[in-house]
């Protein structure tokens, strides 16, 4: 297992693993352990939302794999029409396109390579951001990873993880106007016992450009 891929630092596409279970393996595992002990120590109960429906939490990152910037994580549980379906086919299935649909922000999905079809694909992501900040982008690989046991009594579970990396057909300078960011995101979504969907998603992010530290880690 590579757990430092799980980082904020882009990595190269051609220093991947080659192998995509390999690939998916080590960062599967690397995204379960980030949620090992959630919500206990080191994770710190942030703010509330939405009638308390949405918990924030943070924890503090290391250099190595977040360049000093916080994971901030949010979780949620869910009973809404058509249920685990529902969250499977928002999240799960065409995830980056359905980004664009429910982020008001997001004005743009590009698919850059697929390294296999629904489970790892490149993509590069806009999104508008407010004056007098130029807009960003953010190259990503994504991994879309059905964890659920071929088991018929098992819960349903799977993980949604986005990497940041470099690739040679979405250069830093590709798109005038824009700034390119980083960022790495987990997310899991698991089926409890009584059919409601509980969703955790944890981020830490550089938002690039000359954005202070400061002003970009509130806006968490």
């Amino acid at each position: 297992m590579n757990p430092t891929l799980l980082r904020i630092t882009p990595t190269p596409i051609s220093s991947l693993p080659t192998s995509i279970p390999d690939l998916t393996s080590s960062l599967s595992t690397a995204a379960s352990s980030l949620f090992s002990t959630f919500p206990s120590s080191p994770w710190r109960k942030g703010k509330s939302f939405q009638n308390n429906l949405i918990q924030t939490y943070s924890q503090p990152g290391s250099q190595e794999q977040t360049e000093g910037f916080k994971w901030h994580a949010r979780e949620s549980v869910h009973k809404v029409d058509g249920g685990w379906e529902a969250f499977r086919r928002g999240l799960l299935e065409n995830h980056s396109l359905n980004e664009k649909k429910y982020i008001e922000s997001c004005i743009g999905a590009r698919n850059v390579q697929v390294l296999s079809p629904g489970v790892a694909e490149v993509w590069e992501m806009s999104y508008k951001t407010p004056f007098p900040t130029s807009n960003r982008s953010f190259l990503i690989l994504i991994l879309t990873l059905d964890l659920t046991a071929e088991s018929s009594t098992s819960p349903r579970k799977f993980q949604v993880i986005s990497i940041p990396i470099t690739h040679s057909d979405a250069p830093e300078d590709g798109q005038k106007g824009f700034v390119r960011g980083n960022y790495v995101a987990v997310e899991e979504v698991d089926e409890l016992e009584d059919g409601s969907v509980r969703w955790r998603m944890a981020t830490a992010s550089n938002a690039g450009g000359s954005i202070p530290r400061f002003l970009s880690e509130p806006a968490m």
